[in-house]
């Protein structure tokens, strides 16, 4: 844990998404990761160490296998589809940001490390992000 704020009911984790992806067309930005990003994230870790050589190999792993893993890539996926972003992208899917087209997106957060309130997954709304001085500072 990084930080906690008991009064608040906030909790602060660390997670390995340091990864900057500079040469993207396309920035995707959440609120936070959750818990479920945040955990597929260290096994990536773990299942990465034997096969890749450089922190940087292994944090752009990390990138593609834990930004919005789960349902919410699902409904990310569908809706950036139906936008059309992949055509515009020359991709079959924007399914592929997460594979072999990764190099085309960089993924970020509001809040760069998973934010846990009340036990739950943060969603940005209670405490306000504004004016809460843990959220601020990260």
């Amino acid at each position: 844990m990084l930080e906690r704020d008991e009064k608040k009911k906030l909790e602060i984790y660390y997670a390995p998404f340091e990864y900057i992806n500079e040469r993207a067309k396309v920035v995707i930005v959440g609120i936070t990761p959750g818990l479920h990003q945040m955990k597929k994230s260290y096994s990536t870790v773990i299942n990465a160490r034997g096969h890749l050589h450089s922190d940087e190999e292994i944090l752009h792993e990390v990138k593609k296998n834990s930004s919005f893993e789960g349902t919410m890539r699902k409904n990310l996926v569908q809706m950036l589809d139906e936008l059309g972003l992949h055509t515009y992208l020359n991709i079959s899917s924007t399914q592929d940001l997460f594979n072999e087209a990764s190099h085309l997106v960089h993924t970020t957060s509001v809040l760069t490390y998973p934010v846990f309130y009340n036990g739950k997954n943060y969603s940005g709304t209670t405490p306000n992000i504004l004016k809460t001085e843990l959220l601020k500072k990260i």
